[in-house]
């Protein structure tokens, strides 16, 4: 689903072979600097976001709108890709939710998560979400559900999660910084999640 992945895509007439090598192009106004960017490599295409070259007048402004059609071109002409967009939109939303700096790859990417699940008829509930709140959920994972509500519950009186820092995550997993602060979010929201399971079962 990244921009870089080879997906032929169509701008100004010309066939490229991944949606950064079209957006790259859009920004100069040579037409044969265009085709030779749709034959370059990624990497090439890649380092011709400083050139001197003459750029598009007002490709600043453009540039948003131009890579938004380029990316749901790229779906609309591959059902494989819409079916991995459909199949991983979960995992996209919860990135999105986690992610401090909301650009515009993935803000297009969530329109298109609910564009395709309005063609696919699909729920925006998880699996776990459409099982929970069935009519009559299964009793196996309702009973699976309080051993792992009794499980946290029991890890949290062993650990504070004021004593985690990115830095200790970081040693003991091997994560990056970004990844171990994510880690963090998640063990924060699991707490919080926690005492509101704990509010609605004591009430």
């Amino acid at each position: 689903m990244n921009n870089n992945y080879g997906c032929s895509v169509t701008f100004g007439g010309i066939i490229y072979p991944s949606v950064t090598h079209a957006v790259m192009a859009s920004r100069f106004t040579c037409s044969d600097f265009r085709e030779l960017i749709a034959r370059s490599t990624l990497e090439y295409a890649m380092s011709l976001k400083y050139s001197n070259r003459e750029h598009t007048p007002g490709w600043e402004d453009n540039e948003e709108f131009i890579l938004k059609s380029l990316v749901h071109q790229k779906f609309r002409e591959n059902p494989s890709l819409q079916n991995l967009l459909l199949n991983n939109r979960y995992h996209i939303r919860y990135a999105y939710a986690n992610k401090k700096d909301h650009n515009v790859p993935y803000l297009i990417l969530m329109d298109l998560c609910d564009e395709y699940e309005c063609l696919a008829g699909c729920s925006r509930h998880t699996p776990l979400e459409e099982m929970l709140i069935a009519d009559t959920p299964d009793k196996a994972l309702v009973h699976a559900c309080s051993e792992m509500y009794d499980g946290v519950t029991a890890l949290m009186e062993l650990i504070d999660v004021n004593d985690f820092s990115w830095e200790f995550v970081s040693n003991r997993t091997g994560l990056g910084e970004s990844e171990s602060k994510g880690a963090i979010e998640v063990l924060n929201k699991m707490v919080n999640a926690l005492h509101r399971v704990r509010s609605l079962v004591e009430r």
